[in-house]
């Protein structure tokens, strides 16, 4: 099932469509999002760099919804780096250690009028960050998807529309169930 990520609560002249898909794998979550982008910005390479001021794919996820209000916002840009943290808003975030086993990685890919990225989120990787108390699998999970892009094209696309006057997609009140295949 394919998500639309084609809201834009705060306007903006350049409006690509994207789209997130979701499946439940016997390991681990994977998603995969692309964006209608003919020349996406690309400039950082750096884990944990601002991908977000590049043309930038994102999947804010919490596994475990009724065991915590902490998620993960995996931000991705076109040359398949990725910006991971961790914490229950905004303000209260850390980055994952890119040496924790199992830790994701992003492919990105290219095509003339689309791009796009892939990941999987292995359960191992979300019970060696979450803790032993947390549930062995993930139990309805929720989040949101983003697609976003700092100046000179800058715009903010959303799958559910946060409750913000300004861009901020670290709203976990935006946050619903994902659909995931199998």
């Amino acid at each position: 099932m394919y998500v639309p990520i084609t809201k834009y609560p705060w306007g903006g002249s350049f409006c690509p469509e994207a789209f997130a898909e979701a499946k439940l794998t016997g390991s681990g979550l994977k998603f995969r999002l692309w964006c209608c982008e003919k020349h996406p910005r690309v400039t950082m390479t750096k884990p944990n760099s601002l991908v977000c001021l590049d043309s930038c794919l994102e999947v804010f996820l919490n596994p475990y919804p009724d065991f915590t209000r902490d998620y993960l916002n995996f931000e991705m840009n076109a040359a398949g780096t990725l910006l991971l943290q961790k914490g229950p808003d905004r303000a209260h975030r850390s980055f994952v250690n890119l040496a924790v086993p199992h830790y994701p990685q992003v492919r990105a890919w290219q095509l003339p009028d689309v791009w796009g990225v892939e990941m999987e989120v292995p359960f191992a990787f979300l019970q060696q960050i979450y803790g032993p108390a947390a549930p062995a699998l993930p139990q309805n999970p929720v989040g949101n998807f983003y697609q976003c892009s700092g100046p000179p094209q800058e715009h903010y696309a959303c799958w559910s529309s946060p409750h913000s006057p300004h861009p901020d997609f670290h709203r976990p009140d935006a946050f619903r169930e994902i659909p995931f295949s199998r």
